[in-house]
């Protein structure tokens, strides 16, 4: 049984498909109950693979970026090219984002119609975002308490020549149990209720806040509160409180979230590339999937 060590945006999804093995195979293996968590620096055991996990220098696979495959053994057929990163088919809980059809054309009508079936406003116009968030129902104590950034953001829009793009991100749509301390007690309890906007859609703008740029709501929203302090997302209690909820970058190692949304430092700047040509508000969609 080989091994492989977890590194930075691997998911099962992608490690079944490149050691000819299943999500649940190696989820057992390693004795991993939630299959869309895998922390970076982990050794997994590879069942059932052919392939040499740790490949030398000399015969290691290299990605399209116009680099040789590599070959999984001595005589071995090379290894086809891993096709353009476009962060598609992989499985992040309820988030099925093999669902997502390839090339953006078709992207952007999947997303679009999501968009629609939930009852928001798609913008169309050149350089008009939409954000669609496909969430994965975490619990608040996921990672330790730390938070995990396990639901995929789409960016859709049109470029200045009506082109239609589409982008898809890591980021997090839920609080951290280890962010508490920022949630409002809203029963009176004397514990934070933490709490996070609820499927649905919202509007947001450019702005900024005491750790830089951000967008934040136009308004105040409802959200959805863990007053029973289960970490999960079984109560049925709304409050206000949405209006304070923005996108923001979170940490490396946490989310950093009291119930914003947040990305990992790259995917933030990633993030910000792209919205830089941005006219007008932000209509933003949250589906759970």
């Amino acid at each position: 049984m080989n091994r492989y060590t977890i590194k930075s945006g691997d998911t099962l999804w992608a490690l079944s498909k490149k050691f000819g093995t299943t999500i649940d195979a190696l989820a057992k293996a390693n004795g991993i109950e939630n299959p869309n968590l895998i922390i970076t620096g982990r050794t997994l055991k590879i069942p059932g693979s052919q392939d040499s996990v740790e490949p030398s220098r000399a015969s290691a696979p290299r990605s399209v970026d116009g680099n040789r495959p590599g070959r999984s053994g001595r005589g071995a057929s090379p290894r086809p090219p891993t096709p353009p990163r476009q962060r598609e088919p992989e499985v992040a809980g309820n988030v099925r984002l093999g669902e997502v059809p390839r090339g953006q054309a078709a992207q952007y009508e999947y997303f679009k119609s999501l968009v629609k079936a939930q009852g928001g406003a798609f913008k169309t116009g050149p350089n008009q975002f939409n954000l669609v968030g496909l969430r994965t129902n975490t619990p608040t104590t996921a990672n330790g308490g730390n938070g995990s950034y396990d639901d995929r953001l789409a960016v859709v829009w049109k470029d200045a020549q009506g082109r239609p793009r589409v982008e898809l991100l890591r980021y997090n749509t839920e609080p951290a149990r280890n962010m508490s301390r920022y949630s409002a007690d809203v029963n009176g309890d004397g514990r934070a209720d933490q709490g996070r906007l609820t499927d649905g859609s919202y509007e947001f703008v450019k702005s900024s806040w005491k750790h830089g740029f951000c967008l934040r709501p136009v308004r105040d929203y409802r959200v959805q509160r863990d007053m029973n302090h289960n970490g999960r997302w079984d109560d049925s209690a709304r409050t206000g409180g949405g209006g304070s909820m923005l996108f923001h970058s979170g940490g490396s190692s946490s989310t950093g979230s009291a119930g914003c949304q947040t990305f990992p430092p790259s995917e933030w700047a990633r993030f910000q590339r792209l919205i830089g040509p941005a006219r007008g508000s932000f209509a933003y969609t949250i589906v759970t999937r």
